[in-house]
């Protein structure tokens, strides 16, 4: 089956409060040369998605896009930058005390002030989450092969009608090619005369000549 290089797939998946999407895009190359794009807590994945996709695809410049948009508890960790945290906590007393008013932090109002707390994403990848990314990654290559295939049906389609079109041209060639050839010699007798109509020539020597340009020519 004739297949399209180029194509589009895209595949979500969501499970244990986990959810990803995959999206891929190709252009024709003549080797396999895959580029993916995903976030740094799934760098170590890099190498099990390459070999997923080409379990599918042999060939093409693939493009992939990989984003978490759902995060199990169990992904993240939020931590607590005791220093800046400190540092506020020191500012509010001076503030407090120089303008003599209450202090009234609380831990609720100090931890939106920013860079108390920040959020991270474990860079341990458990096989749950590839299971998770795997069945995305799955559905985006089976809509992007998908997608090649009916691209690769109406690419064919076009050629065959082409290539009918070329062998109606040749036909009409073939059968256009005797009479061709002597209208074209009657034209050259017919200028060459024209040219010397005033001119005595041998006529045997001048269709001679006018045989010779048509041999050339054909």
């Amino acid at each position: 089956m004739v297949k399209s290089m180029t194509g589009y797939g895209r595949g979500y998946s969501e499970l244990n409060n986990r959810a990803f999407t995959v999206e891929l895009k190709s252009v024709n190359n003549r080797y396999l040369d895959i580029n993916i794009r995903y976030p740094k807590h799934l760098m170590s994945l890099e190498d099990k998605i390459r070999k997923y996709i080409s379990t599918y695809i042999s060939r093409g410049k693939i493009d992939v896009y990989v984003s978490q948009d759902k995060f199990n508890k169990d992904d993240i960790e939020v931590k607590l930058d005791e220093n800046i945290a400190k540092a506020y906590c020191d500012a509010f007393k001076a503030m407090s005390e120089k303008l003599s008013l209450e202090n009234d932090i609380t831990v609720s109002r100090l931890a939106k002030f920013q860079d108390v707390l920040s959020i991270e994403k474990k860079e341990e990848v458990t096989e749950e989450i590839w299971d998770v990314l795997k069945n995305a990654l799955e559905n985006a290559l089976n809509m992007f092969i998908d997608m090649r295939q009916k691209e690769g049906i109406k690419l064919s389609e076009d050629l065959l009608i082409r290539c009918d079109k070329i062998i109606e041209f040749v036909d009409k060639i073939e059968e256009r090619s005797d009479l061709v050839v002597e209208e074209y010699r009657e034209k050259i007798y017919q200028r060459v005369s024209e040219f010397l109509k005033n001119v005595e020539v041998d006529e045997a020597r001048l269709l001679n000549e006018v045989a010779f340009l048509q041999t050339s020519v054909t």
